[in-house]
């Protein structure tokens, strides 16, 4: 009842257990959650854990799923996320699929710092991200600025011995605001981990450079790469030099765009 009145889009098990307890001789306070299945649209979380704990100083909260199906059938084996709140900062450790023996895995430590309620900056102070047993590195200048009118992007480079994509620039409401992907020697089966369900195998290396300005209205995209060795599915088509233009236009959910392809 309460999920139909106050949350009808989740689906939260019956089975579901909520305890808690307060002090009132020291202001301190825990809350315990847990329930065997959790939905949410098309995303499934399974063995689900959320623990609460805090004063009127500082909150802390360790959040578990044993397994979370997402919508397009793959899934992430094991999630944690552990916060803690103090003076308008908080530190948090993400886990995902956090396993030695698996070759997809993920793990992220940082902070958010909270300057007003919409204005924040989100630092990721180390990350361990393994892709097909491949371990790549986060460039520790990143930070994510959010505020009402954009989101600022700086540094959020990821490479791996020789690979490298790396995102800059600003998510807004301005054609003047552009975020910048820039690809380097990147390998395209390091996708294939993604693209599993849809039963499509990608083969390549691509070089060059996206971008996305006016996301938040009618949000446009430009890219001139070149990819080499590209093969789909084992079908090797050769190189290709692609430049691509598209606009989204929100209102009528239409498309324009413009393309030149090359295969050699």
């Amino acid at each position: 009842m309460i999920t139909e009145n106050f949350l009808p889009s989740w689906t939260i098990d019956p089975q579901t257990i909520l305890s808690g307890s307060l002090n009132t001789m020291n202001g301190t306070f825990r809350l315990d959650f847990s329930s065997p299945d959790i939905r949410y649209g098309g995303i499934h979380f399974l063995q689900n854990g959320i623990n609460l704990n805090g004063d009127a100083q500082t909150l802390s909260m360790d959040v578990n799923a044993g397994r979370v199906n997402l919508a397009d059938s793959s899934y992430i084996l094991g999630l944690n996320l552990s916060s803690k709140t103090s003076n308008n900062h908080i530190s948090y450790l993400l886990r995902l699929a956090d396993n030695d023996t698996l070759h997809n895995r993920g793990k992220f430590k940082g902070s958010f710092d909270f300057y007003s309620a919409s204005h924040f900056d989100m630092h990721f102070d180390s990350s361990q991200i393994i892709i097909q047993n491949q371990p790549w590195s986060l460039d520790p200048e990143n930070k994510i600025t959010f505020d009402s009118s954009a989101i600022t992007i700086h540094h959020l480079n990821f490479s791996n011995r020789g690979e490298a994509i790396k995102i800059e620039g600003v998510i807004g409401d301005s054609i003047s605001q552009n975020l910048a992907i820039e690809f380097s020697s990147f390998k395209l089966d390091n996708l294939n981990p993604f693209l599993h369900q849809s039963n499509l195998v990608l083969g390549g290396v691509i070089d060059g450079n996206a971008y996305l300005s006016n996301v938040r209205k009618n949000a446009q995209m430009e890219t001139d790469l070149h990819i080499t060795d590209l093969s789909v599915n084992s079908d090797t088509l050769g190189c290709c030099c692609h430049h691509f233009e598209i606009q989204f236009r929100a209102k009528n959910c239409c498309s324009e765009y413009w393309s030149h392809q090359r295969f050699g």
